[in-house]
């Protein structure tokens, strides 16, 4: 009775995690999917010349926001509908190293796409100075991954 009493509470906590997860990454995913948030843009190349993958990332996805937090370890955007953009990981730590350094109440805009569910960062521009970061190639790979 205790070894049942045990996998029940321990089935129960895996239960609650995994609900979270879910929960979790449709919040995200809804984030980036809001109305009037981020606007689809013209394919600025010929499809013919690029593969399925290439022809995504460059008919990607353009917003624009102002930086509202700054840290070392992520930027929060308010975009255009509303709702906040979190660059962090990876992606921010490289668009630091770059020299990417926007302040508190700068608008940026971002070039991106999505790869399931989640909005991946092509570049960045500080519309308040000009400064530009690109994060991805046209293909979409990571430039960090390729760097030696």
């Amino acid at each position: 009775m205790k070894k049942y009493f045990l996998w029940m509470i321990y089935a129960g906590f895996v239960s609650f995690l995994l609900i979270g997860a879910v929960n979790r990454t449709l919040a995200k995913a809804s984030d980036v999917a809001q109305p009037g948030g981020l606007n689809q843009i013209e394919n600025q190349s010929h499809a013919s010349e690029v593969d399925g993958a290439e022809a995504l990332v460059q008919a990607g996805i353009q917003a624009q926001g102002v930086v509202q937090t700054k840290s070392n370890r992520e930027i929060v955007l308010q975009m255009e509908g509303g709702f906040n953009l979190e660059i962090a990981r990876r992606s921010w730590r490289f668009a630091q190293e770059q020299g990417f350094s926007p302040q508190i109440g700068d608008v940026v805009a971002v070039i991106g796409f999505d790869e399931q569910g989640s909005f991946e960062i092509i570049s960045m521009t500080n519309l308040s100075n000009g400064q530009v970061v690109h994060l991805r190639d046209e293909t979409g790979h990571p430039l960090w991954a390729t760097e030696h």
